[in-house]
């Protein structure tokens, strides 16, 4: 049996992550940081989603450093989501989205994601389903928790749409190194207009498998 629940990793901090932490830690580095991130950490940041994401040219003063996937998707809803307005996310999805719209004042608006369409989150869907009243777009690819990814298609089509309709795109991009099967990732910083109308969330920036 094999657990699909909270993302607890099932093995020990790495022994060089702990050393380093330690050597941080009697070097003085235990007071306050700037708010957006250590300098340091942002620059590798920017450059690393410029590489992977295909973005390019990522600048560290556009990365903002947060404890975790789930404060950034806080912060985001937060900052551009008040009374009244709606918000398309993905359903099933991960519970956060809707959680955190709602605090807003938002409305959740649900796109279905059906197994028959490999629950793909599908422009056409996302569509029907804009008002003069939405705000917000939520895309999760590969998706929490049905493992359904979008087609470049359907990336390309998302953007067009939020770019055309005036909507905030929020992209949850954490599971971008568990994609599988043939159909290829595409990141929405492809994108070369994303600084006007995207918001990019990554848990990390590690590379591997």
């Amino acid at each position: 049996m094999i657990s699909f629940g909270i993302g607890q990793p099932d093995f020990p901090t790495p022994e060089h992550v702990v050393e380093a932490a330690i050597k941080a830690m009697k070097e003085g580095f235990t007071k306050y940081v700037p708010p957006p991130g250590i300098p340091e950490l942002r620059e590798a940041i920017a450059e690393f989603v410029s590489d992977f994401t295909g973005a390019g040219d990522v600048k560290p003063d556009e990365v903002i450093v947060v404890p975790g996937a789930k404060a950034g998707l806080f912060f985001a809803i937060a900052a551009y989501v008040g009374p009244g307005d709606e918000v398309i996310v993905p359903d099933p999805g991960f519970p956060t989205y809707e959680s955190v719209v709602r605090y807003a004042g938002g409305k959740p608006v649900f796109c279905e994601l059906k197994a028959e369409e490999d629950f793909r989150i599908k422009p056409e869907r996302v569509q029907e389903l804009v008002t003069d009243r939405t705000k917000m777009i939520i895309l999760n690819s590969p998706h929490n928790p049905t493992g359904g990814m979008c087609t470049p298609s359907d990336i390309r089509g998302l953007l067009e749409l939020a770019k055309d309709e005036g909507i905030i795109l929020l992209s949850d991009e954490v599971y971008d190194h568990y994609v599988y099967g043939e159909v290829p990732f595409l990141s929405v910083l492809s994108d070369p207009d994303w600084r006007d109308f995207v918001i990019y969330v990554k848990a990390s920036a590690r590379r591997g498998p």
